[in-house]
This record gives C-alpha cells, structure tokens and sequence, in this order.
C-alpha cells in the first residue's frame, strides 16, 4: 500500500491533550479554569492558537495576538513602556552615572524573575531588591571603609552596584525559579501527533 499524503493532529489520542497543558498554565497563573479554551473559542478559525498551528504566526507573534483577544493592548503598551524607560535611562545617566544605572536596570529585575513567575510580586520583589541595594550599598560605601580602620568612603554607586551584583548571584544559586524553564519542559508531555495515513 502506497501513501501520498500525511496529516498530522494535534495530542489526546497518542500523547497528552494541549488542553491539560492551557489547564496547568492557568492554575499556575490563577487564571479560571478553560479560560484560554474560552478565548479561543469566540473565534475558532482565526484565534490566535488556530493561527500558530497553521504556521501563520511564529511564538513572538502569537503572544501579541493572544494579547489582542483578550483586550489588551501590547503595541501601544510597549512603546510607552520603552519610552518610560528611555527618558529614566538618560536621566538616570546624567545624574548618577553608568555603572550604578546598569546594575539597577538588570539585577533587581533578573533577581525578581527567579523568585516567580508572576507579574505584581515579581514588581515588587524588583522593588524590594532595589532598595534593599540602594540602602545597603550607600551604608557599606559610607561606613564600611570605617570599620575596617579607613579614612576615607567608598564609591557609593560601584557599592550599590556590588551589592546588586550579589544580590542577583544569591537568587541564581538560590531563587525558587532557577530551574523553572529546564523543570517545565521536562515535566510536559509534549504536544504531537497521532499521523493519518490519506492514500
């Protein structure tokens, strides 16, 4: 017998459903149960999921596509999200310096991204370790020199800087999330396919 075509379906008869997989997204994130089923739902031929499985979209596309469906709106977000963020920086640069304006741009938010995967405690965890640097860092420059029998302060920004360093450092080694990507692709079955055979 000779086949000259192949169509593939998507998991629940050979592998897991992709539906047990939008179901542990939603309990992980707190969302209801079925809702991205709900969503896509109200337009089953051109939702978002149904246009990624078609190849019309690839991962970065499907993201702002979901967005949209679900009323938010990630273009005009992001670029006042990227303005915001290049006014501070040129402030930022001007009045403190460059080494004190990177660290606090990166290690405060990529210690804040190990310790959960949810936005409002991720932000305030950012926050947290932000300030925990800013005060830590100007308390060892100026008075840290001192207690080891120097005359002089420390770099105040090189300290801040330090601290937010080891900060990020501890939650590399120690954050609950150090793991997540490599322990989430693991422990899901992936999504494939039962093959048809179409002669």
């Amino acid at each position: 017998m000779q086949h000259d075509t192949v169509i593939f379906d998507f998991g629940g008869v050979v592998t897991s459903s992709p539906f047990e997989a939008f179901n542990r997204l939603e309990r992980a994130r707190g969302l209801p149960k079925d809702f991205i089923r709900k969503v896509n739902a109200l337009s089953p031929d051109d939702n978002a999921w149904a246009r990624f499985e078609r190849a019309e979209i690839d991962s970065a596309g499907f993201d702002a596509a979901f967005a949209e469906s679900v009323g938010a709106r990630p273009a005009p977000v992001g670029l006042a999200l990227i303005v915001m963020v290049a006014v501070v920086a040129v402030m930022a640069f001007d009045a403190v310096g460059a080494i004190i304006v990177i660290a606090m741009f990166i290690c405060p938010a990529g210690a804040a991204r190990l310790m959960t995967d949810r936005l409002v405690p991720q932000l305030l965890w950012s926050v947290t370790f932000a300030v925990l640097a800013a005060v830590l860092g100007y308390v060892l420059a100026a008075w840290g020199p001192l207690w080891i029998g120097m005359r002089s302060s420390a770099s105040a920004a090189g300290m801040i800087a330090s601290v937010s360093g080891m900060i990020l450092g501890l939650a590399c080694l120690f954050g609950p999330k150090r793991r997540g990507i490599r322990m989430a692709a693991t422990s899901q079955a992936p999504i494939s396919a039962p093959i048809t055979l179409v002669r």
